[in-house]
This record gives C-alpha cells, sequence and structure tokens, in this order.
C-alpha cells in the first residue's frame, strides 16, 4: 500500500500464516492501519475501536448494536441485514469484547467488497445513532410524565 496520507511503519513476514504484514499511521489523525497480505481469494477487512468501558454497563455492545442501525449516507433501518441478503459476502459480523469493538467482513468479489466497505465506514463513522438517542430521551421523559401524572 502507498498512499500520502499514511506514513509506513513497518514490514514483517509471517512464513507460518503464509502472509506479509504491514503496519502504517494516518498522518493527521494517527489511525494504525494494519494491512495483511496473502494469497486468498477473500477481500477481508475489518475497522475497530478501542471502546474501553467506564463501567459494566454494555454501553459498548449497545453501541455496536446502534451502528447496525443506519448511517447518514445509507438512513435505512437495518442496512447490515439488508447486505447480508443482498451481497455476495463469505463473512459479515460486529464483535464487541472487553475493551474493543470489532466490525469484520469478507468478499470474494472486488466490487461488493468495496460496496460492504463503504456500508460498514459509514456505519461506523457517521451512524444516525444522535436521532436514536433523541427519540429514547423523548420516549422516557414521556413515559415519566404519564406515571406521575397517573399517581396523582
Amino acid at each position: 500500500m502507498s498512499h500520502s496520507s499514511f506514513e509506513h511503519l513497518r514490514t514483517e513476514s509471517i512464513p507460518s500464516l503464509n502472509l506479509q504484514f504491514e503496519e502504517y499511521r494516518h498522518r493527521v489523525t494517527g489511525a494504525r492501519h494494519l494491512h495483511l497480505a496473502a494469497d486468498d481469494n477473500n477481500n477481508v477487512f475489518l475497522i475497530g475501536f478501542l471502546t474501553v468501558p467506564e463501567d459494566s454497563s454494555g454501553v459498548a455492545h449497545i453501541l455496536e448494536h446502534t451502528s447496525l442501525c443506519g448511517s447518514e449516507r445509507f438512513p435505512v433501518r437495518d442496512p447490515f441485514f439488508m447486505m447480508t441478503r443482498r451481497s455476495l459476502n463469505t463473512f459479515m459480523n460486529a464483535f464487541t469484547s472487553s475493551d474493543w469493538t470489532a466490525y469484520p467482513f469478507a468478499s470474494q468479489n472486488r466490487k461488493d467488497f468495496y460496496n460492504l466497505m463503504q456500508v460498514y465506514l459509514d456505519a461506523t463513522f457517521f451512524r444516525i445513532l444522535i436521532h436514536w438517542i433523541l427519540l429514547r430521551k423523548v420516549t422516557d421523559w414521556s413515559l415519566k410524565k404519564v406515571k406521575t401524572q397517573k399517581a396523582h
């Protein structure tokens, strides 16, 4: 990979896995890009975020699921589930661990791969989460108001 926005940090061969590991850093944001080059028919992509929790409320897992509820470019209810039916993907999912959240996918078809990448990147960086939060707050406030009125 060669791109002016990224600084190449290192390249290492991993013979036991028959692949080459390349690490890059985005010059502006500092984001890391790890590239694994292998002789494989699958085109695989994973975007991951550190999601270190402040408590045990499970908020990272909740946010993982809300990213599946549409984005600015794809404002449909379930873009991931729609893609599952229409895509040639060989793998699509999302995972939340104790301190990270990842969104991986794979496809053997290059056009499908890049279509999935657009959906995944938009869903993770431009999710329409704020609308869901506001709706939830308004709903919670309305329910409390109704309960308070019934109590009097």
